[in-house]
């Protein structure tokens, strides 16, 4: 939203200058002006030159940077490693995610408490079934060596001011703890409902699988 707000504001200003120099009968004269000298005057222009040079140099270094910080990580041997294990978590999420029971809506009919148990259930039975590849995708998704790689690209990438990139971690880091602190939860809650069959129990569980699939999904996009 403040990028569209900044960029119509950006947008506005400089159809207004445009107007102002149109108005001012700034295009007529560069117009009335020879195009070969012109180009020649402002080339040969020292303030132009010395600010042009600072522009392309700033660019060039800030690309050559982003290469060979590139290049560099993917040559560590321990940052490849957890690449990879990120890499195989994705796909172990991807690979059950599409499977996983969409939870209905509560039409005001229906006993709220029989609503809840019945999605809670869909999930119970949804990971019971596959167990093996969430729990996979959460340990390569969530290992605590994967902190290394995202301090190594904070320390290669921030100093280039890579907004994209700044986003795209954030989003990790938000995400991430949800995924470290929920799967324990459910596994205890799990273990609990096997001992007790307890309702109460089984919503509860039902209802941090629905909760742990939408970061999950929101991880692996």
């Amino acid at each position: 939203m403040y990028r569209k707000v900044m960029f119509s504001l950006m947008l506005l200003s400089l159809i207004l200058l445009s107007l102002i120099a149109w108005k001012v009968g700034v295009f007529t004269a560069i117009v009335g002006l020879p195009f070969f000298p012109l180009v020649e005057k402002i080339v040969t222009n020292t303030y132009f030159s010395g600010v042009a040079c600072s522009i392309i140099a700033v660019i060039i270094i800030y690309k050559w940077q982003v290469l060979y910080s590139k290049r560099k990580l993917k040559q560590d041997f321990r940052c490849n490693e957890c690449i990879e294990g990120i890499y195989d978590g994705i796909e172990a999420v991807r690979k059950y995610m599409p499977l996983v029971p969409k939870k209905e809506k509560w039409d005001r009919v229906c006993d709220y408490e029989e609503f809840r148990k019945k999605n809670a259930k869909k999930y119970i039975d949804f990971y019971g079934e596959h167990k093996g590849d969430i729990y996979i995708a959460n340990l390569t998704l969530s290992y605590k060596g994967n902190d290394l790689l995202i301090d190594s690209i904070q320390s290669c990438f921030f100093i280039n001011l890579n907004f994209k990139l700044l986003g795209i971690l954030n989003h990790v880091k938000n995400r991430l703890p949800n995924l470290r602190n929920k799967y324990p939860e459910i596994e205890k809650l799990a273990k609990e409902y096997i001992e007790s069959a307890s309702e109460d129990i089984m919503i509860q569980l039902g209802e941090t699988l629905d909760s742990y699939f939408v970061d999950a999904r929101c991880m692996a996009a």
